[in-house]
């Protein structure tokens, strides 16, 4: 809580959006270190303070703006760093491949039909009240692509599970992005092209 109220206090100034990222990281980073050298979680103390902050601040506004630009960088940094693990990580180990193919599963079949399915659902039980009420429907493409959530997931099961079990996760998290982002990028070309067609 400590840490959120300093950052509460340090962006009270009327400093440009882009210039409270800077202050923001500067200050969970130091705060997130002190408490780990005083035996707290970092990962928790940072939790924390992002509550106070989203929930608190005045400018809340500003810095979930702010959040929202910096998340291009980690769309470009994530791929990087998980492909640099992978490349040290599988010269020297194997992969295991019953996780491999379990994770595949997971990620190229049980998730696309849950989420697909599910979105269909709700359309059929709640109708057009439902529709009304939780706003536009999100499109099959979109619901298929996999986001970097999925990255962060995989890289913290590298950290916890075996080696070949998390170099398995990892490869198939990062085949499953490559395969549902094209079949998300075909749809949507043919779903403009059958608009064109209508028209």
């Amino acid at each position: 809580m400590l840490v959120g109220l300093l950052s509460d206090l340090v962006t009270k100034e009327d400093y440009a959006p882009t210039g409270l990222l800077y202050l923001l990281g500067g200050t969970m980073l130091v705060g997130s270190g002190f408490a780990s050298s005083l035996g707290l979680e970092p990962l928790l103390v940072g939790a924390v303070a992002g509550i106070w902050l989203i929930n608190a601040t005045l400018r809340r506004l500003d810095i979930i703006h702010v959040l929202d630009r910096g998340h291009t960088l980690t769309q470009f940094a994530l791929p990087f760093a998980v492909g640099w693990v992978l490349g040290a990580g599988l010269p020297g180990n194997e992969v295991d491949l019953e996780v491999l193919a379990i994770f595949l599963m997971v990620v190229l079949v049980f998730r696309p039909l849950v989420r697909v399915g599910g979105a269909k659902l709700s359309v059929r039980a709640f109708g057009a009240q439902g529709s009304r009420r939780t706003g536009p429907q999100e499109k099959t493409e979109d619901l298929l692509v996999l986001d970097d959530i999925a990255l962060v997931i995989a890289a913290g099961l590298y950290a916890f599970l075996p080696r070949a079990a998390g170099l398995a996760a990892l490869v198939a998290v990062l085949v499953g992005q490559l395969a549902l982002g094209m079949a998300g990028s075909w749809l949507a070309t043919r779903g403009a092209e059958g608009r064109r067609g209508e028209v």
